[in-house]
């Protein structure tokens, strides 16, 4: 009865397992399928929490390079957009960007 009551409360299509460990111990973790309420779940390298990604060896490598993407990205736009807008909003537009 208690399983039912989990698989009504978990998303199935959205829930994501994971085994954290230091680096070191990477290796000695199972890369079994975990039940979760009845339905084999593989372990993930990496998942997303809400607006954070950790990895399983709690580096948060996943995270910064998903950072450095969306910052790299950010700076091309406002590359594109220099010579139209005064510099002073642009100083201000990677003034912003950077903090």
């Amino acid at each position: 009865m208690a399983a039912q009551a989990m698989q009504q409360m978990l998303n199935l299509d959205k829930s994501k397992a994971i085994w954290c460990a230091t680096s070191w111990h990477q290796h000695q973790l199972p890369t079994d399928a975990i039940p979760i309420t009845g339905i084999q779940t593989t372990p993930e390298h990496s998942v997303r929490e809400p607006g954070i990604y950790i990895n399983a060896d709690l580096s948060m490598w996943v995270h910064v390079k998903q950072a450095a993407l969306r910052c790299f990205a950010a700076l091309h736009q406002l590359c594109q957009i220099h010579r139209a807008v005064p510099t002073a909003m642009f100083q201000l537009l990677v003034v912003a960007l950077v903090h």
